[in-house]
């Protein structure tokens, strides 16, 4: 039985990218604000808590980008 490894992204941009969605309706996706996402996908703020959580399981973005640490 083969494993299915789910694909991640490098960055959450390169993730909004591949799925064709403008930062608004990534937000949607994510159910954070346009505004909001839009600072993440920048680098200028980092999500904490449960929007933390949601980004990582919705997007495939590896934790350690969206804190800053790769």
């Amino acid at each position: 039985m083969k494993k299915t490894i789910a694909r991640t992204y490098p960055t959450l941009k390169s993730w909004r990218a591949a799925t064709g969605m403008n930062q608004r309706e990534a937000a949607r996706f994510l159910d954070i604000s346009q505004n909001y996402y839009s600072r993440v996908e920048r680098g200028i703020s980092a999500p904490r808590g449960p929007i933390l959580r949601r980004i990582t399981e919705r997007a495939k973005v590896p934790l350690e980008v969206l804190v800053g640490a790769a």
